[in-house]
Order: C-alpha cells, then structure tokens, then sequence
C-alpha cells in the first residue's frame, strides 16, 4: 500500500547487507497479501523473514513455474539464485518461488507456495500435455544453508515443495522446521541437509 519502506519482498531482501559486513540479525515484516515472483536471498546477513502471527495463510509468496517449463537459453533466468541462464528449461532448482541461500535464516508466520500444478492436480492429467507431466517439479521452498529455521508456516506445492541443500559437501547444513505445515504429494520434501521437522504437519 506504500506505506512499507519497500515496494517489494525482493528490494527488501536486496537491501539487507551482504553476510561477510554484517553479521548482525536483520528484520523483514511482511504485510498480509499475495506478493507473486520469485524470490532470492544469497548471501546475506542472517534475518527474519516474517508475517503476522495468525495471518500466515493470508501472507502468500507464491510463484508458479516447473521444471519442464521452457525458457529462452541466453536470454531467460530461472530463480536469481539458481538462475540457470544457458538452459532451455527452468530446471527443478531454477523453479523455486523462494530460494534462500545463507547461514541463520528464520522465516516465520508465511506461506510459501509454487502453484504451477494446481491445474494438473484437480484435472485428468490423461488431458494435459505430456510436457506438463514430466516435467512437474516445481519447488516452493529451497535453503541453501546452516541455521536455518521454518517457524509456523506453509510450504505448499506439489512435486518437490521443501528443497533442503548444502552450501557445499563436508559443510554443515541444519535446518529446522516447527509447527508447520508442509504440503505435496510427490517426492514433496527431498535434498541433502540435515532437516528436523517437530510438531508439524
């Protein structure tokens, strides 16, 4: 409504400063409301990512894009973080709605969705293209990280909803999730970190 200090979840993001200036916690609140695009955080500072308690439903970041869906190669990026520039396709990775990628990264009170599916879920899929079938990753949520935790929110998708990864082999990658919900029906929750889900769904 701008009355925020940003116009967007990604400027606020871009604003923080980079992980080896800071180390300090840094702050996000995000109002209530569907803020569609994807979103990258590589490198920053640790920070909350957060809506209002009881409004996690009605605060949706949400993009819709899969892993078979093409793109130009050279021209197109996929998710900031995985931008997968030289590829036709946005790739599983390149898919994600959100990609958070550092160390002590809490997001908290929100619902991260990828809603590229929803049309092959409620239909036949006998009637849909074969492209949409085969290629239906489609991430919500991808960390890249230690530290990290998901607290009281929803992770909502269809194939390959929770991406969890290392920064790199040997590196320690934990992460957290707590009275949440996580919700897909393929493979939904995969990766190489180490994840502890309590009192979730």
């Amino acid at each position: 409504d701008g009355s925020g200090t940003h116009r967007s979840v990604q400027a606020a993001i871009d604003a923080l400063p980079a992980a080896d200036v800071s180390q300090r916690r840094h702050f996000i609140a995000v109002r209530p409301g569907i803020y569609r695009g994807q979103i990258c955080a590589l490198g920053k500072a640790p920070f909350t990512l957060y809506g209002q308690p009881g409004q996690t439903e009605n605060t949706v970041l949400v993009a819709g894009h899969r892993a078979g869906q093409p793109k130009r190669a050279g021209i197109d990026s996929a998710n900031p973080c995985e931008p997968r520039l030289a590829d036709d396709r946005y790739g599983t990775s390149g898919s994600a709605s959100v990609a958070l990628f550092g160390d002590g990264i809490t997001l908290a009170h929100l619902t991260v969705q990828n809603d590229a599916m929803e049309r092959a879920t409620a239909a036949d899929r006998s009637l849909l293209p074969p492209e949409i079938v085969e290629g239906s990753q489609a991430v919500a949520l991808m960390v890249r990280g230690d530290r990290i935790a998901i607290q009281q929110s929803r992770l909502i998708g269809h194939q390959d909803t929770f991406y969890v990864r290392r920064s790199a082999p040997g590196l320690p990658a934990r992460v957290v999730v707590r009275d949440s919900l996580i919700a897909g029906d393929v493979d939904f929750i995969f990766g190489n970190a180490t994840l502890v889900i309590e009192n979730s769904t």
